[in-house]
């Protein structure tokens, strides 16, 4: 029953999951993404055997100073080279529409060139590069963008999975469902690593917390084996990745039952997930030790310029967390900036008034956390300059509303009613902040940020028409709502059939005080 379960949950929350992050795929015009042409030219020249390239130097503009940008010289057909220029006649005007945009063009014949991303692990690429070698540039991009979707959705619908089986359904997966930000759904609609990196970081957090704040021997091996994935999944993206990795243990550490980490190491499945971690973390160690970036500024930066620059940057960055799209020029309506981080904070609030002390501390702890990090990230590499962008905290950042969310679920301080509203006032509200966020950065690209609310006449289309894609989304969003008024709904059911003790899950386990028995 518990596997049967799992598997619909599962199933379905795949397919909402790639639903939306395909409507992302096909409403953002082509490389109007986040460095996504560099992204794109690595992808399709890992897949041809380019795993690395000569170092060509060039001199751009990071925020308001000059940088000597180290790139990678590759080689690939000529139709690839436009889409390093296709996005510049409206990237960061948003006034503008992208029916400027140039069509790809150029021949099949081999030319070089660069990308800026040619030290990034391979793994990525080599996973959503191949379409390249099969499809028009045009069509190719689309199909990495999907095949990204398609990765994502895997990720975050295990999150929503292990979250469903707690004993307070609706609430946990609350949690999931609001580290999912517009920006996370943006994001693995382009091609882009940082979109697996969030979407990992979201697993790593709910499989991890799950393990150690809802011991149930029946989902261990599970739990074991998504936190493994998600892991590895870090290691192979960015450096960043053992931080978060890190952290989510550390949390996981502080809040756990009493014995489970005893139990937990005497489960084989335990040691095989932490060998292929393991062999992950090596791996991808030594091509980032193997593979460093000689970028730097072209004038002298004190770290404490740097940080300080950073520390003024801070609300920017969370804006960027909750969603700016395209080339960071297409900020999310104030309406969803308010109304996602105010869900966050409600969620915080109402798990610090009911924790224990050593549930309030890490909840705390990673607050300080999304303030603190980007200011040493940029600290210890103040040679690049301020280069420092919201996304790259996604991964960690999940951590806030998924513990806040946990602890809830873990203490339910609410009576039944309450927590109905609770989940489904913070639902709706997320619901639409979300639809605000997609329809405002369509909006931008179909008739500019100033143009009339509800288009009328195109200057872009995406493929199907801007109406279409609007309707997707409203009809997923619709559906997720759905899924998660559902699992309330069991909850409720299941607190009139039989009134558990505290601290059994939605299976029925064992008291919160007794250890996880070995396997």
């Amino acid at each position: 029953m518990v596997t049967a379960n799992r598997r619909r949950i599962w199933l379905a929350g795949f397919a909402l999951f790639l639903t939306l992050m395909g409507a992302w795929s096909f409403a953002t015009p082509l490389t109007a993404a986040p460095d996504e042409p560099a992204h794109i030219l690595r992808a399709a020249s890992v897949v041809r055997g380019e795993f690395n390239g000569p170092d060509v130097v060039q001199f751009v503009k990071v925020e308001h100073f000059l940088s000597k940008q180290v790139v990678t010289g590759i080689t690939l057909p000529a139709s690839y080279a436009s889409l390093n220029t296709m996005y510049r006649c409206y990237a960061f005007n948003p006034a503008t529409p992208a029916g400027c945009a140039r069509a790809v063009h150029g021949g099949e014949q081999v030319v070089a060139m660069t990308t800026a991303a040619g030290r990034y692990n391979p793994v990525y690429y080599l996973a959503v590069g191949w379409p390249s070698l099969l499809l028009k540039p045009r069509a190719s991009v689309y199909a990495m963008r999907l095949i990204t979707a398609g990765l994502c959705a895997a990720l975050l619908a295990s999150a929503l999975a292990l979250a469903s089986e707690w004993r307070r359904r609706g609430v946990a997966v609350l949690g999931v469902l609001a580290a999912a930000t517009p920006m996370v759904l943006f994001l693995g609609g382009v091609v882009n690593p940082n979109a697996v990196e969030a979407a990992a970081g979201i697993l790593a957090w709910t499989a991890v917390l799950s393990v150690f704040m809802s011991p149930d021997p029946r989902l261990l091996n599970m739990r074991l084996a998504a936190a493994g994935v998600a892991s590895a999944s870090l290691f192979c993206i960015r450096p960043l990745g053992l931080a978060w990795v890190a952290a989510t243990i550390t949390v996981g550490l502080l809040v756990n039952e009493r014995g489970t980490l005893r139990s937990i190491v005497q489960r084989r499945a335990f040691w095989l997930w932490t060998a292929v971690s393991g062999v992950a973390f090596i791996a991808g160690e030594v091509w980032n030790m193997t593979h460093p970036d000689h970028s730097s500024l072209n004038r002298a930066l004190t770290p404490y310029t740097v940080a300080a620059w950073t520390f003024h940057a801070s609300g920017k960055y969370i804006d960027q967390m909750v969603g700016n799209f395209g080339w960071l020029d297409t900020p999310s309506p104030e309406a969803t900036m308010l109304l996602w981080i105010g869900a966050i904070v409600a969620l915080a609030l109402v798990a610090l008034t009911c924790s224990r002390r050593r549930e309030a501390l890490p909840i705390v702890m990673i607050i300080v956390g999304i303030l603190v990090i980007p200011i040493v990230g940029s600290t210890l590499d103040y040679e690049l300059g301020p280069i420092w962008q919201g996304r790259y905290l996604l991964a960690f950042a999940a951590g806030l509303p998924i513990l806040s969310a946990f602890v809830i679920a873990r203490r339910d301080p609410l009576k039944p009613m309450a927590r109905g509203r609770l989940v489904g006032i913070t639902m709706l509200v997320l619901s639409i902040a979300d639809l605000a966020a997609f329809y405002w950065a369509l909006h931008r690209y179909v008739v500019g940020l100033n143009g009339s609310l509800i288009p009328r006449h195109a200057h872009w289309q995406p493929p199907g028409t801007w109406a279409l894609w609007v309707a997707v989304y409203v009809l997923a969003l619709l559906a997720e709502f759905g899924l998660v008024h559902a699992l309330q709904r069991r909850d409720q059911e299941a607190d009139a059939d039989q009134p558990w003790p505290a601290g059994l899950t939605a299976t029925g386990a064992m008291p919160r005080t007794v250890g996880i028995p070995q396997a």
